[in-house]
C-alpha cells in the first residue's frame, strides 16, 4: 500500500511496503508553482503563506525551489 504525507513545511513522503519513493516526493507548494506558471502567473512573484512561515518561490536551472522567508 502506498501513503503520501503532506507536512507542514511544505516537504510530502511517499512510501510502500519497501520504502521511500523519492521520484514521487515533489513539494506540494512546487506543484502549485508549476500550476501557477501554466496560468501565465510568474510563481516568484507571490509570498506564500504556510502553517509554519512564510515562503518565497524561485527560479534554478532546471525549474523551481522554494525557502521560507526571513
Amino acid at each position: 500500500m502506498m501513503e503520501v504525507y503532506f507536512f507542514p513545511n511544505g516537504s510530502t513522503t511517499v512510501i510502500d511496503d519497501v520504502g521511500q519513493i523519492p521520484e514521487l516526493q515533489e513539494s506540494w507548494l512546487l506543484l502549485f508553482a508549476k500550476f501557477l506558471e501554466s496560468k501565465g502567473i510568474d510563481p516568484t512573484q507571490p509570498v506564500y503563506h504556510l502553517q509554519t512561515g512564510k515562503a518565497e518561490v524561485f527560479k534554478i536551472p532546471d525549474g523551481y525551489n522554494w525557502r521560507f522567508r526571513k
